[in-house]
C-alpha cells in the first residue's frame, strides 16, 4: 500500500546517495611504491610479482576454502574495512588523533560498497553472510553517528 511506497521511496533515495558518495570516491589500485630510484630490474620484478598476484586471486582464492574461513570470520573482515578505509585516507588508525578523516557518510558509503563488491567476489561464501558482516560493522562503528543525525533512513 501507501505505507510500502513511501518506505520504498526511502529506501531508494537511500541507495542513491549512497551510490553518488561511493562514485565520487576513486576504486583505482596503487601504484607500485618503493623507496628508491626504480630501475628496469624493479620494475620487472614488480610486474612479475603482480602478474603471479593476479593468477593467485583469479584462480587459487576463489576455490580456496582458506577463502571461506578467512572471511567466515567478523574479525577479519572488520580488520579489513578499517585497514582499507586507513589506506584510503578516509580514517587514521588513531580515532582519537587530528589526522585525516573523511565524513562518517563517505566512510559508510565505501563500507556498503566494498561489502558489496566482496559479496560477490567472494564465491565460497553466502552472500548473506558478507553482507551481515557489513551490517555489523555499520552498527559497531557508526550507530551512535547515525542515531544523531536522526536514524539510518
Amino acid at each position: 500500500g501507501v505505507v510500502e511506497t513511501k518506505e520504498d521511496d526511502k529506501l531508494e533515495e537511500v541507495v542513491s546517495r549512497l551510490t553518488e558518495i561511493a562514485n565520487e570516491i576513486p576504486f583505482i589500485p596503487p601504484d607500485i611504491e618503493s623507496d628508491a630510484p626504480e630501475d628496469d630490474v624493479e620494475k620487472v620484478i614488480a610486474l612479475l610479482l603482480r602478474e603471479a598476484g593476479d593468477k593467485l586471486n583469479d584462480k587459487e582464492l576463489k576455490d580456496a576454502i582458506l577463502t571461506r574461513e578467512i572471511f567466515w570470520n567478523y574479525r577479519f573482515f572488520e580488520n579489513l574495512i578499517r585497514t582499507l578505509l586507513t589506506r584510503m585516507g578516509l580514517m587514521t588508525s588513531d580515532p582519537e588523533s587530528l589526522g585525516p578523516h573523511a565524513s562518517p557518510k563517505t566512510q559508510i558509503a565505501v563500507t556498503c560498497e566494498v561489502t558489496s563488491r566482496l559479496s560477490s567476489a567472494v564465491d565460497t561464501l553466502p552472500m548473506n553472510r558478507m553482507l551481515d558482516h557489513g551490517a555489523r560493522y555499520l552498527q559497531d562503528h557508526f550507530s551512535s553517528w547515525a542515531q544523531n543525525q536522526g536514524g539510518y533512513v
